[in-house]
Order: structure tokens, then C-alpha cells, then sequence
């Protein structure tokens, strides 16, 4: 499931929350736990596991579900 790889991924990054906390509206704008490296490591991460380019189009995620979504569409 592209969620529960998303949220687990976020949530290592982030440190001390768990997986299901991360919601599809979390934003990788406004929250401050997570800065622009963090959130490309996090695409680079997701990329190598999906097989995927997704830092060319992180322009286009800014919360949780527009990421899921696009990887759905890929998949």
C-alpha cells in the first residue's frame, strides 16, 4: 500500500511519531519538522523502493495525497 510506505518513510524522517499519525493532508510546506533536504532524501528514498523519478516533480507535492496520488498514477 503507497500510504503506509509514505507515512513510515516520513515518520523515520521525522522521528518520534508514529506512522499513522502522518495524514494525508501533512504538509511538506508547512510542517517545520521536515526542510528541503530532508523532503528530496525522502523522494530519493521512495524513488529507489518505487523504481520511479519523483524529485523532477516535487514542485507538484506538497501534502501527503498529492504524493500518494502520483505514485498511484505511476504504478
Amino acid at each position: 500500500m503507497v500510504l503506509g510506505f509514505v507515512q513510515n518513510i516520513i515518520a523515520e524522517k521525522i522521528g518520534g511519531v508514529k506512522p499513522k499519525s502522518i495524514q494525508m493532508d501533512f504538509s511538506f510546506v508547512d510542517d517545520k519538522r521536515i526542510d528541503e533536504e530532508d523532503f528530496y532524501d525522502l523522494l530519493e528514498l521512495i524513488e529507489e523502493e518505487m523504481k520511479m523519478n519523483l524529485v523532477d516533480h516535487a514542485w507538484r507535492f506538497h501534502d501527503v495525497r498529492q504524493l500518494v496520488e502520483y505514485i498511484s498514477r505511476q504504478q
